[in-house]
């Protein structure tokens, strides 16, 4: 229902302090861990204009799914970094989880796909596809990489002149 309404939303555009979004999502996603090392390598990222509470979806399904899929190791990393180059503000979340193959790629962000055994791992196969659509109604985009094994980055792009920000229909 959610990624249904998305497309009529009204974004509340403001600037938004991406580093108190991270903060309050790994906080709230480290509460469902139990008994895991994780290792958090979380550098200082860009301010971001756009709607706060988008933004916060679009890096709680990023976090949560890297948390997720690095259930498998002993000791998790995960980084999360950012950059303001340019036209865009750039941010990454990687992780050493069980990664994907590149083959599959053009699923991840497809609505119900999933790249990975249901009885694996629990979710419904929406919240990558949330993450696109919240990105791109920001004027973004968004790719990832993975390998089997090793782990997944995911890169989203956002334009860091305001002007350029305007939500597309």
């Amino acid at each position: 229902m959610n990624f249904s309404q998305l497309g009529r939303t009204a974004l509340n555009r403001k600037p938004v302090d991406m580093n108190k979004l991270v903060a309050e999502v790994v906080k709230s996603v480290m509460i469902n861990v139990e008994d895991r090392t994780i290792e958090w390598s979380i550098d200082r990222l860009p301010d971001a204009f756009g709607d706060a509470t988008l933004l916060r979806q679009v890096w709680f399904n990023l976090i949560e799914n890297a948390v997720k899929y690095t259930r498998p190791r002993d000791v998790a990393r995960i980084s999360i970094s950012g950059e303001e180059g340019g036209e865009q503000m750039t941010y990454r979340v990687s992780d050493n989880g069980v990664g994907f193959d590149m083959t599959y790629s053009g699923k991840l962000f497809g609505v119900f796909q999933r790249l990975q055994r249901a009885e694996d791992f629990e979710g419904t196969g929406i919240g990558l596809a949330l993450v696109r659509r919240i990105v791109e109604r920001h004027n973004g985009s968004i790719t990832a990489t993975g390998e089997v094994d090793r782990g997944a980055s995911f890169v989203f792009a956002l334009p860091s002149d305001m002007k350029k920000g305007r939500a597309i229909a």
